[in-house]
């Protein structure tokens, strides 16, 4: 059985932190609400896409390109925009929730939250997937002139698909040790990955 190491020992710089964030998340804020919107519109625009699609066979092998360069983007992103500070207002901003907040928040001494008022520091604002949304839209029109209206549908599907994956693994990146983030393939790699990335 895979086993993992759950740490509680913040520094008393961590511990401030945490709490001044949580006393500034506003009182009207939801977590389940929140997290709810993102998966609701996400799995409503793979729904409509699928809907959409017309006897597609071939064009499902897109997938895998996709998924891949996805990721790939979402690697970038992270590396030279939520790692390294541009002082452009809209990517400021990422660096700042993601560096400034929530790497503090989270540190391989403490990366668990205790409430679903604390979803705000995992889970990125709603923005977030309209951006990704809006950066496929012109990929998938492209693929849909030049191919088949499917391959922009089943891009789309990809995006969103892969979006609300990379949400789901994050989010069990901060919950308690349990069985299934132990257990889970996949999930528990990611799981000790990420610990080691807020190191």
């Amino acid at each position: 059985m895979a086993s993992l190491i759950e740490r509680h020992h913040p520094t008393l710089r961590q511990q401030r932190f945490r709490e001044e964030y949580r006393s500034a998340i506003h009182p009207a804020y939801n977590g389940v609400l929140h997290i709810g919107v993102i998966y609701l519109i996400g799995l409503s625009v793979i729904a409509l896409c699928i809907s959409r699609l017309e006897a597609a066979r071939w064009e499902w092998l897109l997938v895998l390109p996709v998924f891949f360069f996805s990721n790939l983007f979402e690697w970038w992103i992270h590396k030279n925009v939520m790692h390294r500070l541009v002082d452009v207002w809209a990517l400021r901003a990422i660096y700042d929730r993601h560096t400034r907040q929530h790497h503090q928040y989270f540190t391989d001494n403490e990366m668990t939250v205790d409430s679903t008022r604390e979803w705000r520091i995992v889970f990125f604002p709603w923005r977030a997937l309209f951006t990704f949304m809006a950066l496929g839209l012109p990929f998938a029109w492209l693929l849909a002139q030049v191919l088949h209206p499917n391959a922009g549908y089943i891009l789309m599907v990809t995006i969103v698909g892969q979006y609300l994956i990379y949400e789901t693994f994050h989010y069990c990146c901060h919950v308690h040790d349990n069985w299934f983030v132990r257990n889970m393939p996949f999930v528990n790699t990611i799981r000790r990955h990420h610990t080691a990335h807020h190191n």
